[in-house]
């Protein structure tokens, strides 16, 4: 079973190696940020020009779609914890380390499965967090405690 997990991991790392890829040349093309349905559109064309190469990536189709969301929510999103911005159960997120995410849903507290990859893929998604509220998290200062834009 693990291998399936390893083989899945490294789908996901090609298939965001190339999007990136491919991002990069049609943003020169572009004079403002692409949307999350045009880089999802872009994210289809790198899986089918990849899963036509490689005959061993057959998934489910929702299967294909969660590795697409989980894709895009790094792309442009928040990474693991994006989900939970989303679901109206959940008053707050708190993020102890890459490996220790919780949540607070009717006054409670509990850890969820959710992890970042590691502390770098963490370090991105504070600082684009971060830099949208204008905030800023470094090693001389590194507590910080923020709000999203909406609350």
């Amino acid at each position: 079973m693990a291998h399936a997990s390893e083989e899945l991991d490294h789908v996901k790392t090609k298939l965001k190696l190339q999007l990136a890829e491919m991002l990069q040349s049609v943003a020169v093309d572009h004079d403002k940020p692409l949307s999350r349905e045009e880089i999802q559109g872009h994210l289809r064309q790198v899986w089918d020009h990849l899963s036509r190469d490689t005959r061993r990536l057959h998934l489910a189709p929702a299967e294909q779609e969660r590795l697409f969301t989980e894709i895009l929510d790094d792309v442009v999103g928040l990474g693991p914890i994006e989900p939970f911005l989303h679901d109206e159960t959940v008053s707050e997120v708190m993020v102890n380390g890459p490996h220790e995410i919780f949540v607070e849903r009717d006054g409670r507290l509990e850890r969820v499965p959710a992890r970042f990859n590691d502390a770098p893929h963490l370090m991105m998604v504070i600082e684009r967090l971060l830099g949208s509220v204008g905030r800023s998290v470094n090693e001389a200062s590194p507590l910080c405690d923020a709000s999203l834009p909406d609350g």
